[in-house]
């Protein structure tokens, strides 16, 4: 979306400008303190600028910290973010191009209104999604969050809900404690979300709409969210913002790529991690065999359970209904479990008041799901409703023994000219 795009080469590729000032040098780092009372700290030799960023300071000025760079794998997870600027999708052609998508909800007191076409069809097409809000100031952070939990309870997203923080209207509502505000509603509306709120900005509008020391108590809730990342430029020049040290989505240009959408551009993101680190994080991937020895049970997804996943808690006095999530049962992925590691809940069950369990629901300790080692729980039955499928398997028969397999190793050591300097060889006999 051209006009999305030009407002993020505006508010998030922009340089400070360099000013008279003093250098001040801090663990190989080259410090600048502008004249304009703020320190910037560049990323090359002493004494020359190949590029400058602001450093995280303390009001009394007392240590200047750089913000990491963001590092991207080439083997990234890449997939689009989409809204009504996209206009009409046609869903097959995206379900060949791209596993997940991140779609637009809504704005202000405003719903996209391809919200629920775009949800839909995604996930009709077994696409994972995410969803994001754009934080508008001059609306309740009450009124955005009600609007947005109205939309999606009942059928949360598979990834992550953002709040997308990225303009001031010079509203009523403006400021981070707001956004925050937005995004603990949220979670507190949604806590069948398989994720904690997140947030996208850019690295220049979150610090200068934000401050470390008024904002802390923010700061302290926004470190341990996810953040989606928004900036155009290369990524050896791409900051993460205080108080993030790493990122899950980058979203880095609008290229003219067909998706099956009606625009030309469409937003394009990678993920942080490669498909077995985006197996581990949402869920999906290939069955698994069972374990040699034991008897042990599938857990599958009920197709006509309504949900596209099922979460998995982690071990707790109360796992079952408290335990934080740490993994989900995706369609066409699998857990597994032991038949007798199970739990049965005898009678009704109240937190706070809020019906959390009813008599009959099952949960299962589940030890593998999607291909990956786990240790949490997960409900067969839950307030009454049918979410698994389980599958009782038999001791399989032991396989045959392995033959020893016996690898010569040759490591060859060089100097910067080319010239071998030292050779190892070695035998390795594993059975």
């Amino acid at each position: 979306m051209p006009e999305r795009a030009r407002r993020h080469n505006e508010r998030m590729s922009g340089k400070p400008r360099r000013n008279a000032g003093f250098f001040v040098l801090i663990h190989g780092y080259n410090y600048y303190m502008n004249t304009d009372g703020r320190a910037y700290h560049t990323l090359g030799y002493a004494g020359k600028f190949r590029q400058t960023y602001p450093s995280v300071v303390h009001p009394q000025g007392a240590i200047f910290l750089p913000q990491p760079l963001i590092t991207v794998t080439p083997a990234a997870v890449e997939f689009p973010d989409v809204s009504f600027y996209q206009g009409q999708i046609n869903w097959d052609i995206m379900a060949q191009k791209t596993k997940c998508v991140i779609i637009r909800a809504g704005q202000n007191s405003w719903v996209d209104p391809k919200f629920d076409y775009n949800y839909t069809q995604a996930g009709e097409r077994g696409i994972l999604r995410g969803v994001y809000w754009f934080y508008d100031g001059r609306a309740a952070p009450s009124v955005q969050a009600g609007i947005l939990t109205d939309l999606l309870k009942g059928r949360e997203p598979e990834m992550e809900i953002f709040a997308d923080w990225e303009r001031d209207y010079n509203g009523a509502f403006e400021g981070l404690p707001y956004v925050v505000e937005f995004m603990k509603r949220i979670e507190t509306s949604l806590p069948s979300s398989p994720f904690p709120s997140g947030m996208y900005t850019g690295y220049y509008f979150f610090v200068e709409n934000s401050d470390p020391s008024a904002n802390a108590a923010q700061y302290n809730y926004l470190k341990t969210r996810p953040l989606w990342l928004g900036n155009y430029n290369q990524p050896q020049n791409v900051l993460i913002p205080p108080p993030w040290r790493t990122w899950i989505h980058w979203q880095h240009g609008t290229p003219i790529e067909d998706y099956g959408q009606e625009s030309q551009e469409i937003d394009k993101n990678k993920f942080n991690g490669d498909s077995d680190a985006f197996r581990l994080r949402y869920g999906t991937g290939t069955v698994v065999p069972p374990p040699n020895g034991g008897a042990m049970h599938y857990l599958q997804l009920n197709n006509n359970s309504n949900t596209s996943y099922r979460t998995i808690r982690e071990p707790h006095p109360d796992s079952h209904i408290q335990g934080k999530y740490i993994g989900q049962i995706s369609a066409g992925g699998q857990g597994k479990g032991i038949p007798a590691d199970t739990y049965k809940y005898t009678a009704d069950k109240r937190v706070n008041g809020v019906l959390r369990a009813k008599a009959g629901d099952i949960w299962h300790h589940c030890n593998e799901a999607n291909g990956y080692l786990i240790d949490g729980w997960v409900a067969e039955i839950h307030l009454g409703e049918r979410y698994l499928e389980v599958i009782e398997v038999g001791s399989p028969a032991e396989p045959p023994p392995s033959l020893p397999i016996t690898v010569e190793s040759v490591d060859t050591w060089k100097d910067t000219a080319g010239n071998t300097i030292a050779t190892y060889k070695g035998t390795l006999t594993r059975q």
